[in-house]
């Protein structure tokens, strides 16, 4: 259930992204909320203990100007979908699948200093993990 809300989180997020710049609030809002509903069942301390945590790091991403607003709130989402563990790997792998993004951008824009979409390095991050996961 997790895989599906990510993927649907990923690709809306990558359409809105590229073509208007921002993540919609009613998606990451969702997302959050869906995770919750997902892990009442099984509510743990450490669940609660990732979200907070990524709840506090992506605040302090958002404050620092390195991701825009939406960013931060579709990490949250994550967190509260997949949990903090797979959030971090997922931070990890999104940085490698922004590589390509960053390059393009800064060919078309010729310039070193830019701003991209991110969410498109999201969901390809999160197509990367969800293939990996399966041929394990």
């Amino acid at each position: 259930m997790g895989w599906l809300i990510i993927m649907m989180m990923g690709l809306i997020s990558t359409l809105t992204d590229i073509k208007k710049r921002v993540i919609p609030n009613w998606l990451t809002a969702g997302g959050f909320v869906a995770g919750v509903i997902v892990h009442i069942p099984a509510f743990s301390l450490q669940w609660l203990g990732g979200v907070l945590v990524w709840g506090a790091a992506s605040f302090l991403v958002w404050r620092l100007n390195m991701f825009g607003g939406g960013d931060s709130k579709f990490f949250i989402a994550c967190a509260s979908v997949m949990g903090g563990t797979w959030t971090l790997i997922f931070l990890m792998y999104s940085a490698i699948s922004s590589l390509p993004l960053l390059l393009f951008y800064m060919v078309r824009e010729q310039r070193w200093r830019i701003r991209i979409p991110y969410a498109p390095a999201m969901f390809a991050a999160a197509v990367w993990l969800f293939i990996r996961n399966i041929a394990v």
